[in-house]
């Protein structure tokens, strides 16, 4: 017996996703068929199909041999759920209040959320936007948090997921060295045994 070879003329197919394959599987289904292997196009060869995958397998390799030195331990702090956002907010109408011309800045994803909570929380307080760093892209100054505006009565408040997901190599560096509640109570624990 004799296998069935697909003559697609597409260059991109896969073989056992073509059309023509099907219908010769259908003509022909008691003949074998061959393992079904991609379709190389003429420009390529099977290396150059291969060599992302080659050097995603290498990154993981070197990953697990070279793990990171400071552990990203700064989440078992504690931090999560304990009202900064919403003194954030609270700072902001306060300010708004007063005059100030208030930018919040937050991550694209929580943007709409802040938003609404600012909204229902203060709906007769204006005066405050929210951006996102990429629309305070000529505004906002990277290396010191701050605007680089003119205007006397304006401030920036930066909600703290910002910083943690823009920083988080600095964060994880600053409490690598933290100790863990856990770890506190042990040692406490201890020396009051002793």
């Amino acid at each position: 017996m004799t296998g069935i070879v697909c003559s697609c003329s597409n260059p991109d197919c896969m073989v056992n996703g073509c059309r023509r394959m099907r219908e010769l599987r259908k003509e022909h289904p008691n003949v074998l068929q061959p393992d079904l292997v991609q379709q190389v196009p003429k420009d390529k060869s099977y290396n150059d199909l291969e060599e992302p995958m080659r050097k995603q397998q290498e990154f993981e390799a070197l990953k697990a041999k070279f793990p990171p030195i400071v552990p990203a331990r700064y989440e078992n702090l504690g931090m999560r759920r304990t009202g900064r956002t919403t003194r954030m907010l609270a700072l902001a109408a306060e300010k708004a209040q007063q005059g100030y011309a208030i930018y919040v800045l937050c991550l694209n994803k929580s943007k709409k959320f802040l938003e609404t909570q600012f909204a229902t929380q203060y709906p007769n307080v204006t005066g405050v936007k929210f951006d996102t760093r990429k629309s305070l892209v000529y505004a906002f100054d990277d290396q010191r948090l701050c605007l680089r505006t003119s205007m006397p009565k304006s401030q920036l408040l930066i909600d703290h997921a910002y910083i943690e997901s823009r920083y988080s190599v600095v964060l994880d560096h600053l409490h690598a060295f933290d100790e863990v509640k856990e770890e506190k109570e042990e040692k406490e624990g201890e020396k009051k045994n002793e």
